[in-house]
């Protein structure tokens, strides 16, 4: 596996409102299993896009259809956003995020560097929030660390600072 390995998902070009905004409607249609990033079927796949598209055909969003979009609005509304590549890779073992430019993954028993940054500080949080949140758990100033383990079998650590 070359180092150089692309795997960058493109983030929508849409307002953190718009994408809220869709997140909500998202949550009012779906069962919560279905928006779980760590418990996905075919066929709750295939429920979620076509969900996405319909509401991303909503007038009252107003936006324009682009290349991508569907998948790049369900990476970051109900997945890990630009992690969400590296969870799905079954060559993957582990992902180790320790800042937002500073991404591994354990592939074939190797630590490797990934093309992968997060936007921010507040991204990266905001992801660990809410792969705890999918756990049960809850991470935040009041409860800085995290151990547990997710649905799927995973396990997960996270820690934040004070």
């Amino acid at each position: 596996m070359s180092l150089e390995r692309t795997d960058e998902l493109a983030r929508p070009p849409l307002s953190a409102q718009t994408l809220g905004t869709i997140r909500r409607m998202l949550v009012a249609r779906l069962a919560p299993e279905i928006l779980n990033p760590f418990d996905r079927t075919p066929e709750k796949e295939a429920l979620l896009r076509r969900t996405i598209e319909a509401i991303l055909e909503d007038p009252e969003l107003d936006l324009e259809p682009a290349p991508g979009l569907v998948a790049a609005v369900e990476a970051v509304v109900c997945g890990l956003g630009p992690l969400q590549p590296l969870v799905e890779d079954i060559e993957v073992g582990d992902i180790l995020v320790n800042a937002p430019d500073a991404i591994f993954v354990e592939r074939s028993g190797r630590l490797e560097p990934t093309t992968i940054r997060l936007a921010s500080a507040r991204e990266l949080i905001e992801i660990a929030e809410r792969i705890a949140a999918l756990a049960g758990r809850e991470l935040s100033v009041a409860h800085p660390i995290v151990d547990a383990r997710m649905p799927d079998g995973s396990r997960v650590n996270a820690v934040i600072p004070p």
